[in-house]
């Protein structure tokens, strides 16, 4: 018997319980991809919250498990761990190759909030949008709208691969800025 299968068998009847010593047991593992990952993004995205988004996606992935097609001997949470974690990473990914595209500039004011020093500051998208042409700010203001990518190209008149340019440039010019 595995001790997976020994952590499932004195929890199965709680599942918030279950959950913590899933995640107390492949907490090494969680922490040391979560370090990775916030190096990664530049400290867009903290560790602590990407440990606390992987906690959270473990009560999903606890729903899948089946007694009757669990083996004593050989299972292990090691894959629901893993579909967490990469659950939370294409989740962060999504998030940061939008989030300045659907921010929209009125929104963008005063938004940000630094907690460890009390004081608020403002993201001027001014500056940005006046970097970028016509075309390039009449399509990140269509999806900023929730438009979506067929009607924007009809509106604009414009080919697919001209709407891929324009927010490629976009995503780009927005990695100077930020």
């Amino acid at each position: 018997m595995t001790k997976d299968y020994e952590i499932y068998e004195k929890n199965i009847g709680c599942k918030e319980k279950l959950v913590f010593e899933i995640y107390t047991a492949y907490k090494p593992l969680i922490e040391k991809l979560s370090k990775r990952y916030s190096f990664n993004s530049g400290g867009r995205i903290e560790a602590e919250d990407f440990q606390s988004e992987v906690y959270l996606r473990l009560y999903y992935y606890v729903n899948y498990i089946k007694k009757e097609k669990i083996n004593p001997e050989t299972f292990m949470f090691y894959i629901y761990v893993k579909y967490a974690i990469s659950s939370v990473l294409e989740k962060n990914k999504t998030v940061n190759n939008n989030e300045l595209l659907l921010i929209d500039n009125e929104e963008a004011q005063n938004l940000y909030f630094a907690p460890e020093i009390f004081t608020p500051f403002s993201l001027d998208l001014n500056k940005f949008y006046s970097k970028l042409t016509k075309r390039q700010l009449k399509v990140i203001k269509y999806r900023q709208r929730g438009i979506h990518e067929n009607e924007t190209r009809k509106i604009l008149k414009i080919s697919h691969g001209t709407y891929l340019g324009c927010i490629n440039r976009a995503k780009e010019l927005a990695k100077e800025f930020f």
